[in-house]
Order: C-alpha cells, then sequence, then structure tokens
C-alpha cells in the first residue's frame, strides 16, 4: 500500500471513489475511537469501526471463525464484532467457544465472528493497538471520540447508507491493481477529491 491520504467523507463516497479509481484492486474505510464495552465489567478499548470489505482488501484472515460479510455493511445486520487475538486471550481464555459470544458495547449486544490473526492490530501506527473491529456504520453511534463534541452526531436512514453524516474522520487504505504504480493513485485521488470529496 504505502500511500496514505486522508479525506472527509460521507460514508455512502467510498462507493464513489471506488469508482474513480481503477488504480486499486480494493479499497477499505475506516476510523478509530476508544469505545465503551462491558466484558463482564465496564471499561474502554481501541476499536476500529471499519467497511465490511476492510480485511479484505489488507489480505487478512482471521485466525478463527470469520470476517465481515457485504451485508454486514448495513445497520439491519451489522450487529457482529471482530475481536483481536490478545483480547481474546485475555478475556475467553483462547477458547474457540468465544464466536457467536456476546460483547457489549455503547450499550449494544454484537457477537463475535472472528479473531483477527497473531500480531495484527490495525492499520495505524499507534503504540496501542486495536483490539475491536465494529462495522463502520456504528462510528457515531458508538465512537467515544467525537470530534463534533456530540455522541451520536451522524445521522443514518435506518435499513440504508443513505444519507449518512460522518463526524469521524474517514481514512481509506487501498491495494495496488498489479504493475500500477503509487504515482497513478496519486492521479486518481485527486480526480475524486476534485468531485464531491473534500481533500484535508
Amino acid at each position: 500500500w504505502g500511500l496514505r491520504r486522508t479525506v472527509w467523507t460521507d460514508y455512502p463516497d467510498v462507493v464513489r471513489a471506488l469508482q474513480g479509481m481503477p488504480s486499486l484492486e480494493g479499497l477499505a474505510s475506516f476510523t478509530e475511537s476508544k469505545v465503551g464495552v462491558t466484558l463482564p465489567e465496564p471499561r474502554s478499548l481501541q476499536a476500529a469501526f471499519v467497511s465490511p470489505n476492510y480485511f479484505d482488501v489488507l489480505g487478512v484472515r482471521p485466525e478463527i471463525g470469520r470476517t465481515f460479510a457485504p451485508e454486514e455493511g448495513r445497520i439491519e445486520s451489522a450487529s457482529v464484532a471482530v475481536i483481536s487475538r490478545a483480547l481474546w486471550m485475555r478475556e475467553f481464555g483462547g477458547a474457540p467457544s468465544v464466536i457467536g459470544q456476546p460483547i457489549r458495547a455503547g450499550g449494544q449486544t454484537f457477537a463475535v465472528i472472528g479473531v483477527a490473526p497473531q500480531g495484527f492490530a490495525g492499520t495505524q501506527r499507534r503504540i496501542e493497538g486495536v483490539d475491536l473491529w465494529l462495522p463502520i456504520v456504528f462510528a457515531d453511534r458508538l465512537a467515544m471520540d467525537d470530534p463534533s463534541g456530540s455522541s451520536g452526531g451522524g445521522g443514518f436512514n435506518p435499513g440504508s447508507t443513505d444519507g449518512w453524516k460522518f463526524s469521524h474522520k474517514i481514512r481509506y487504505v487501498g491495494r495496488l491493481r498489479d504493475e500500477v504504480g503509487v504515482g497513478r493513485v496519486e492521479t486518481d485521488l485527486g480526480v475524486v477529491a476534485a468531485g464531491d470529496v473534500r481533500a484535508s
């Protein structure tokens, strides 16, 4: 990947960005924040809210279970979570029975569907790695680091991603197509940024 560029955007713009970036084989979106969880004691964990194809674009396969399915990018079918291997060992003793176990996050229950492989702690460079991956449609409902200064600042139309207004900075990570250089990606990003996505 190698190229980092951040844009402020509403979630449906990810689809439009994909259509405008032929240099990429895949493009995923994510934002990171603390989130309050109960395991069973209340605490906060570093979480990443991600598009359904996040793990596929990164080429990351779960140690057990699975990652997100395309339909789990929609609010009505997205109450699922992937956890880090470190969290699996700490809280569930490394037991395979973690699949299907509930995690309470932000007052909502998510079923664990997979465990990330050892050594994978997210795409950001930080000392504290990610312990919990949740569908991006929950970012404005559950994220504790709300730059707008309000909780649940992003509105949505239930059953659809239309109308999303994220208050969080959405980041993209992409996988280059074969024989495509970073310069081509910069060109494609410029085209996207000149459209309806405002570059930062």
